[in-house]
């Protein structure tokens, strides 16, 4: 990143030497906020530095402390939970000196711990409650004595140094007396009052959750996102992981790392007094548990939010009775009625991305029809439309500029025609159509490519569905595929759910002159030869890709390096056969290669937010 300039120290004071301007730095230190040993070092390097890695370093420490850069990583139970510790006693020591005067009257013979260097709490950016509540969860297994864990020589040498003046010893501090004081001086008798007959099990624990996210709701002007997600889908970039030994453990406890409902149900309670999330720009809520009371006291004082990620769905499969099911479904329901609400309350929603929607997908709908003007991206996954519905709701959002079906199903009726009404739907700014991993037929599929607008640049279409039930392209869906370089002469990406017989019909897309990349999906097993004979119809192809295949093999990889070694620049590869460490160390002097066994990682298909 830094080309160093070698230069004679003995010629330069130390007001001269050469130094980025602050304005300059921040930018560039933000460039590596998910790179959290690059911040580490940076913190070490003037004051600077230190301030401006800080503000990155405190941004998303939840984050940071839970992701690692390998899928199974090689972190342990107990440096993950000592972090854990560290983290809340320096936000815990932040607030002690914050609350100093009232807690001092009350506890007069309480210690404090040293004060921090800079108030860390108001730089917090992004927080997801469940990594949140698995830090506290790690901190309360530690019972303040880190006996497993040794530090390293350089922390012992760091913390010598700091406390050598100080006759306060941080780990001979009782917190648990300050969290019941913090939890009474904040909430009064709203929430102490729970956990005064068993405070020092579960209570203590249950306490800090509240008064930490009442802090951050409360004291962190600067918040913009809020997430609670269990798959990391959002929260997480395709080269970041999940720490792996946290997975173990909650494979092993169902409620590990799990916030509680009430938790996060009573987050209404937090921001009217001091509120600071008018700030807030993305709502991520993926899971599947009780987030009505949420999405409604967000409505009242959150009215910026640009994206939303939210699942509307039953919290179990409902084999019970009438009774059951009628209870599930009028809560589900109201979900979907406080979500509409939310939406109808922002003042700018550019990206909603709607998961299952078991209910309610009429109202959420309606709710959209008043972001006209600024929704540009519409994501629905996992979710089953009947017949032509979705079109009649979509015709008012017609500025769309992202339009997906990710893991979506679309059921019709055999004689089911086309309304009239949507014959002369367009979406003149659509410039991307994704049907990942979506089982649509053909008719409802083709009234999709018609009313898209010949400016689509990136076209994705997902397997299609018989009525019979299996999945295949039926019979039209060859006429549809010879159709794509008339429909769009604009198009740059494409990525095609292929069978066997379909293969040749792909040859016609080529036709396209602006076309870039090509995804093949499906089980193809032809060596497809015939596509690449004219290599004058791939010059502008910079990219081509084969996934999901569980029959490309050797022989495939071979025609690709002949026909396509002097076209195209990166060949991306997902198959599940293993191909030969010669092929692939041929490939590579021709093309950029990335080779995979296996499908991609899940949350790929979600692209990008906005």
């Amino acid at each position: 990143m830094f080309e160093l300039i070698s230069f004679n120290r003995s010629k330069h004071s130390n007001s001269s030497l050469p130094s980025l301007p602050r304005e300059c730095l921040f930018p560039i230190i933000s460039h590596l906020s998910n790179d959290k040993g690059t911040l580490h070092s940076c913190l070490f390097v003037c004051r600077f530095w230190f301030q401006e890695a800080a503000r990155v370093l405190w941004s998303q420490p939840f984050k940071l402390l839970y992701t690692c850069k390998k899928k199974q990583c090689n972190c342990s139970s107990e440096k993950r939970r000592y972090q854990s510790a560290n983290l809340l006693l320096v936000y815990l020591a932040c607030l002690m000196h914050q609350y100093k005067d009232d807690f001092l009257k009350e506890e007069p013979t309480s210690e404090l711990p040293p004060p921090p260097l800079l108030n860390y709490i108001e730089y917090l950016q992004n927080v997801d409650l469940n990594e949140l509540y698995s830090s506290i969860e790690d901190w309360m297994k530690t019972s303040y004595n880190l006996t497993r864990y040794r530090k390293p020589k350089i922390i012992k040498f760091i913390k010598k140094r700091i406390y050598r003046n100080i006759f306060v010893d941080r780990d001979l501090i009782d917190y648990t007396i300050f969290i019941r004081f913090l939890a009474k001086f904040t909430f009064k008798n709203e929430i102490s009052l729970r956990y005064q007959e068993y405070f020092y099990d579960n209570s203590c624990r249950d306490l800090l959750v509240h008064n930490i996210i009442k802090t951050f709701m409360t004291q962190c002007p600067k918040l913009v996102q809020i997430s609670i997600e269990q798959r990391h889908l959002y929260t997480r970039k395709p080269n970041e992981y999940f720490c792996s030994s946290l997975r173990k453990e909650r494979s092993l406890r169902l409620d590990y790392c799990n916030l509680p409902t009430g938790d996060y149900e009573s987050l209404s309670n937090y921001s009217i007094a001091v509120p600071c999330l008018h700030q807030l720009t993305e709502l991520i809520c993926t899971t599947k548990r009780r987030k009505a009371s949420l999405l409604l006291s967000l409505s009242q004082f959150s009215h910026n939010i640009e994206f939303m990620a939210i699942t509307i769905s039953y919290q179990r499969d409902l084999f019970g009775g009438d009774v059951v099911r009628i209870y599930e479904q009028q809560k589900v329901e109201n979900e979907a009625y406080c979500l509409a609400t939310l939406i109808e309350s922002q003042k700018r929603l550019r990206s909603l991305r709607l998961h299952v929607c078991s209910e309610g997908l009429s109202t959420i709908m309606v709710a959209l029809k008043t972001q006209i003007n600024s929704l540009n991206s519409l994501s629905f996954v996992s979710v089953k439309f009947f017949g032509y519905e979705i079109l009649s709701y979509l015709m008012s959002l017609k500025k769309l500029q992202r339009l997906e079906f990710i893991s979506s199903s679309f059921k019709d009726e055999p004689d089911e025609m086309v309304p009239s009404i949507l014959t002369n739907l367009s979406f003149s700014y659509l410039t991307e159509l994704n049907f990942n991993g979506s089982y649509i037929t053909n008719e409802i599929l083709g009234t999709f490519l018609k009313i898209s607008y010949p400016n689509l640049e990136t076209l994705i279409i997902g397997k299609q569905n018989l009525r019979n039930g299996s999945q295949s392209f039926i019979t039209g869906s060859r006429k549809i595929i010879s159709r794509i370089p008339t429909l769009y002469p604009e198009l740059k990406h494409l990525k095609l759910y292929l069978t066997l017989d379909e293969i040749p019909q792909l040859i016609p897309i080529f036709s396209c002159n602006k076309l870039e990349t090509i995804t093949l999906a499906g089980y193809t097993q032809k060596s497809g030869q015939e596509i690449f004979l004219n290599e004058s119809k791939f010059k502008k192809l910079d990219s081509f890709e084969i996934v999901d295949s569980k029959n490309f093999g050797n022989e495939h990889l071979e025609v690709i390096i002949k026909c396509l070694k002097d076209v195209i620049k990166k060949l991306v590869l997902r198959t599940k056969n293993r191909l030969s460490r010669r092929l692939i160390k041929k490939a590579g002097k021709f093309f950029d290669i990335n080779y995979q066994r296996g499908p991609p990682r899940s949350n790929s298909m979600y692209g990008h937010k906005f």
